[in-house]
């Protein structure tokens, strides 16, 4: 790759309120940057997640525009008006959803640019397509009944980048574009996690503490087992420190319960998590029905590489897109979230710590973000 391209500028697009926390949008940009002058569009973090912000001069964020603009208002009202007398058609109240104030930013933005475009999910993408221009897509999320993916033509796809095969042909069941198969994990932090040195009663759970990551769950463990202490490191939502100070704040006074959601690089991320003993990826189907969908079933959260990454075993639920953890023997999947189920994973590890423990980093090189990215780089340097 001696002689790239290096008049070749790229634009990466990112919808969502919470770039801090997708890795896989940022390992793409911040190796783009390497090679190539590189752009992230994305809208601004939403404190509903962190207050932190990625600083960043090639990153630029746009706050959209609110939905309950003087625009949209009078547009609401209009349609309100007129659906009395005339019903809409199916496509005209798709259309209408499709238009909003977000993607109508993102259309007159990307108008502008003559820059080689990497669309994040489908809203990008289509709004791409909206320009008559091309993208690569970078697939994140697969979201039941997604309209902008119902209305993207193939031909607006340049290539795919997606976690594994079987999410490709979920999208694509017949005719596919170029696609490169990248894990949702980072780049693989080559060292020795020193496993006995790590407590047996400390685990953690990293990443977004939302009520439908099992993060309830996981409290009532620790208020079953008062032996153990759990340290949630990352996205620490205001509601659910609400829920925490009024049913947990025992486990807080004792020390048992310990949130740190200071925001850390890869790498200081990498050496912090390695100093714990189990890690937890949960998805809570029992509370949450909604989160019964392909996309989880079939898609490992980025906490999941990133425990593997420490050397840390992980316990999740027993999935598809988990069962790898169990094939390579760098955790355990439980059936159903109970403390029960938990605490049985646990001494099932414990068994064989130093096994779990070793898989857990060796799967990590099988998942390195450098290794598996690669393809796509010499596609797009070519």
């Amino acid at each position: 790759m001696d002689n790239i391209k290096k008049e070749k500028e790229f634009l990466m697009l990112f919808t969502d309120p919470h770039i801090v926390y997708s890795p896989s949008t940022l390992n793409v940009f911040y190796k783009l940057k390497e090679l190539f002058k590189t752009q992230l569009i994305s809208a601004r973090q939403s404190n509903y997640y962190t207050d932190k912000e990625i600083v960043d001069d090639n990153i630029t964020y746009i706050d959209f525009a609110p939905a309950n603009s003087i625009y949209d208002l009078i547009k609401g009202l209009f349609f309100r008006i007129t659906d009395k007398f005339f019903k809409p058609s199916a496509s005209k109240i798709t259309a209408r959803t499709l238009n909003n104030s977000k993607t109508r930013a993102l259309i007159a933005y990307i108008k502008k640019t003559d820059k080689e475009i990497i669309a994040v999910d489908f809203m990008a993408l289509w709004c791409v397509q909206q320009v008559g221009k091309q993208a690569h897509l970078l697939s994140l999320e697969i979201n039941q009944n997604d309209p902008y993916y119902q209305n993207i033509k193939l031909s607006t796809i340049k290539s795919v980048i997606i976690q594994s095969k079987e999410r490709l042909d979920y999208l694509f069941p017949s005719e596919k574009p170029k696609y490169f198969i990248v894990q949702n994990a980072p780049k693989n932090i080559d060292f020795v996690p020193v496993y006995n040195q790590r407590e047996k009663t400390n685990l953690l759970y990293c990443g977004s503490a939302v009520f439908g990551f099992g993060i309830i769950s996981c409290l009532d463990f620790i208020k079953d087992y008062k032996e153990y202490t759990l340290t949630v490191k990352g996205a620490f939502p205001k509601d659910t420190e609400q829920v925490i100070n009024e049913f947990y704040a025992d486990l807080l006074a004792e020390k048992r319960l310990i949130v740190d959601n200071e925001y850390l690089s890869e790498t200081e991320l990498t050496h912090f998590v390695s100093k714990f003993r189990i890690g937890f990826a949960f998805y809570d189907f029992y509370r949450f029905g909604h989160l019964k969908t392909f996309n989880y079933f079939t898609a490992p959260s980025g906490k999941v590489f990133q425990y593997l990454n420490s050397g840390v075993p992980v316990i999740g639920n027993k999935l598809q897109g988990f069962d790898f953890i169990e094939e390579k023997k760098c955790g355990k999947l439980i059936g159903y979230l109970s403390s029960l189920q938990i605490k049985s994973a646990i001494d099932a590890i414990e068994n064989d710590y130093l096994t779990y423990a070793a898989n857990a980093k060796k799967a990590a090189l099988t998942y390195d973000f450098n290794t598996m990215i690669q393809p796509f780089l010499d596609y797009v340097v070519a």
